[in-house]
């Protein structure tokens, strides 16, 4: 069987970040920060601003801040900001060459296009029938940015009120071309939930469903899910390539392989890897997870997958592949949870909101480098920051009895662990843990 390493920081991250954890600067006047995202080159850290509302006797008197702020990740300091003024930008995304970002507003369904160097949007793509833009809760808006920066794809929703309650019903998925702003196709009542492109850009996959609100008879609003599925259509033209049904699947995030060629479905043990061509799961990818997830991101080489939970209190580092888990950052205190998080390129650094500060948070990288088996038993190399740890400890699993305890010099970064118990080899729970202390 398949196994895996789950590496956990007991620590916490208030005691192991705390030299790590730098502050952002932030404008005078604004409503929060909303969205981040880090350039592809790592240089710039751009973040969605919330917009301030004026009023006298419950009468908007005016609007101020919104917009997009770039910092400097070496610094934290503002190297500039983007309007429009009084427009809350809850969603970014960049092209892979960096020359343009896109900021979503999904309350007023527009996307602005902009050139990180000038203040003005160079243009403004508006939702096709008013729709406001679906939001999933842990991570934000529904939208996606082609591989080669050509065209972005929007997911909307609509608005179905039922006396003073209002829940979100289908919408229109909207691909425009970013460099024209022409809208290139829309396809009514999706249902898209998440959004990504594949095969190079030329196919946009997205997981949906449907959902039939009501009202019972004491006043509640319930909605009926239906029709989930993994759907498939041509970027060029929106003519439909697949439709997989998903039904009782809870899908969190789809993920493209940086070769454009599979589709990963995050769906905890149920995850796997799908052909963006027909729809088809390729094979399993099971993840030891059962907490909603945040922000999911896949590095550049394909092999490892940064999740942080949608509590932000826990940052995890999947390594294909050596089948193991790394946890990065267990955060006890609610004070101190993340929130709209994005990491850089290289995935040493986080961008993060704790409490109502900004902040850059610097990635502790303990991995697997092998896993293996020996005359000795079962073998993992790993390894860690040296001088971080004091202390190694290994275990099968959450009920066994520690199996190996190593002591760590300050100079070391690599270490061995060994464990001779072969019905280790074959256990139903396959998840090996090593905590580093």
């Amino acid at each position: 069987m398949k196994l895996r390493c789950l590496i956990s920081l007991l620590s916490g991250i208030s005691s192991l970040v705390a030299s790590a954890d730098s502050r952002l600067t932030v404008p005078l006047t604004f409503g929060g920060v909303r969205a981040l995202a880090f350039s592809p080159d790592g240089t710039t850290v751009a973040g969605g601003l919330g917009k301030v509302t004026y009023t006298s006797n419950n009468v908007v008197t005016g609007v101020d801040a919104g917009g997009i702020v770039l910092w400097d990740p070496a610094t934290g300091k503002i190297r500039s900001q983007l309007g429009p003024v009084g427009e809350t930008v809850d969603g970014l995304a960049w092209t892979a060459d960096g020359r343009r970002l896109l900021g979503l507003n999904s309350e007023l369904g527009r996307v602005h296009v902009y050139d990180p160097s000038l203040s003005a949007p160079l243009r403004t793509l508006n939702s096709p029938d008013g729709a406001l833009f679906v939001r999933v809760v842990s991570w934000g808006p529904a939208f996606a940015v082609s591989p080669d920066g050509r065209r972005v794809a929007v997911s909307g929703g609509l608005a179905e009120n039922f006396g003073s309650l209002t829940a979100l019903s289908a919408g229109s998925l909207t691909l425009w071309d970013i460099a024209t702003g022409n809208l290139l196709w829309s396809q009514p009542n999706a249902g898209a939930q998440m959004i990504t492109f594949a095969q190079g850009g030329a196919t946009v996959v997205a997981f949906t469903q449907q959902v039939a609100w009501s009202l019972d008879g004491s006043g509640n609003l319930s909605g009926m899910i239906s029709g989930q599925a993994l759907e498939g259509w041509n970027a060029a033209d929106g003519t439909r390539r697949f439709q997989a049904p998903m039904n009782g699947t809870n899908v969190s995030h789809l993920v493209t392989s940086p070769d454009g060629a599979e589709v990963l479905v995050l769906a905890g043990r149920r995850s796997g890897w799908h052909d963006p061509a027909t729809g088809a799961r390729t094979r399993p990818q099971p993840f030891p997870i059962t907490a909603s997830q945040g922000r999911v991101q896949l590095d550049r080489s394909g092999d490892r997958l940064l999740l942080t939970e949608a509590s932000g209190s826990r940052v995890q580092l999947f390594q294909f592949s050596t089948g193991s888990a790394l946890e990065l950052l267990t955060i006890t205190s609610i004070a101190d949870r993340l929130r709209f998080t994005a990491v850089s390129p290289d995935f040493t650094r986080l961008a993060a909101i704790r409490f109502t500060s900004a902040r850059l948070i610097d990635l502790p990288m303990p991995r697997i480098i092998s896993r293996g088996e020996s005359a000795e038993g079962l073998e993992f190399q790993v390894e860690a920051p040296a001088g971080t740890f004091s202390e190694l400890r290994f275990r099968a699993d959450l009920d066994s009895p520690w199996t190996a305890v190593q002591s760590v010099l300050p100079t070391t970064n690599r270490f061995v662990l060994r464990d001779n118990d072969p019905t280790h080899r074959t256990a139903s729970a396959g998840f090996w843990q090593v905590y580093f202390q």
